[in-house]
């Protein structure tokens, strides 16, 4: 299943557990597909807490609590951690990791949502993830009773949904520049390789490109997130965004100004522009985007409008839109 779609599947899983209907969902994808920040994602849209529990590193008396005498019989004191009230999202990631008692207690709160003496609010929802098998990362069987509770999705990592998901993510749009022009260096896992491309590692790419450190000191950072290849592929690129038109001379003189050269050039110069023009720029941007291909004109509208919807009632936009079918 496409980003996109999960996106969709876990904002259903809301819906139904908002209408008293209760289902969890089971992510499994490889490592670095995005799978936990997807899930955060849809939380906070829908105005939830997020409350990711990691089951490989606890154990069975960390869920049911530790047992007291109450009035001469044993009662279990359920621990802090677990919500008491409100609405929210209860993520028991890297599920297959755990040891299967912890997995079968897992079990118990995704079907019956109590352990012990504790339930889990009506307004909280359960969802699990992990990796595969294939993936050699040290996973145990999921048991077929704890399969049978909940619905598996597998996570596919697809270029248009993560960038959707980047943009609604603050990720730098230097980085989602450069990823426009070498998609296929997405997501890369490798079981061999200690730095390799996936969403997760590209996230914390952005972060150290935001930071503006020195070229050796960023070019290293990076390497030890995505790998040698990729990273000195960024920061070449991060050389050609430096050296770009003037996004204001673009925006004064649309008919005038230089156009740029190369696709890395046009992928990052279309990033820069959707993010700088407003109402009053917008008759200049069009003027500009007539000089050059329409693909590129529809990468930079369709941006600019996701980014600034305002833009998209104005009538520059709106006859680009007719004239170039986005």
């Amino acid at each position: 299943m496409r980003i996109q779609q999960v996106r969709a599947a876990i904002a259903a899983a809301i819906s139904a557990n908002r209408k008293g209907k209760h289902i969890t969902l089971f992510l499994h994808g490889s490592p670095g597909t995005g799978k936990s920040a997807l899930v955060y994602g849809e939380a906070r849209a829908h105005g939830m807490q997020f409350l990711d529990w990691r089951l490989s590193i606890h154990e069975p008396v960390d869920f049911t609590g530790v047992p007291m005498v109450k009035d001469g019989k044993t009662v279990f004191c359920p621990p802090g951690w677990l919500p008491v009230d409100g609405e929210g999202v209860l993520f028991l990631d890297e599920y297959p990791h755990a040891m299967l008692s912890m997995q079968n207690v897992g079990g118990q709160l995704i079907y019956d949502r109590k352990i012990g003496d504790y339930s889990l609010p009506p307004g909280w929802v359960v969802i699990l993830a992990g990796n595969d098998a294939k993936d050699r990362a040290g996973i145990t069987k999921t048991p077929q009773q704890i399969n049978n509770r909940v619905i598996h999705i597998d996570v596919e990592t697809d270029y248009d949904g993560w960038r959707d998901w980047a943009m609604d993510n603050e990720i730098d749009a230097r980085l989602i520049a450069f990823l426009d022009h070498r998609q296929e260096l997405l997501c890369k896992p490798s079981p061999d390789a200690r730095a390799f491309p996936t969403l997760r590692t590209w996230d914390f790419a952005s972060t150290i490109i935001g930071e503006e450190l020195p070229r050796p000191i960023q070019y290293e950072m990076l390497a030890g997130t995505v790998g040698p290849g990729p990273a000195a592929e960024l920061t070449g690129f991060l050389d050609v965004y430096a050296g770009l038109v003037s996004w204001r001379d673009v925006l004064a003189n649309p008919e005038t100004a230089a156009l740029p050269e190369g696709p890395a050039n046009s992928y990052a110069l279309m990033s820069v522009l959707s993010r700088r023009v407003t109402i009053d720029t917008i008759e200049a941007l069009v003027t500009y985007l007539r000089r050059i291909s329409r693909e590129m004109g529809n990468l930079c509208m369709t941006d600019a409008g996701r980014l600034s919807p305002v833009l998209k009632e104005t009538q520059a936009y709106t006859q680009w839109a007719i004239d170039n079918h986005i």
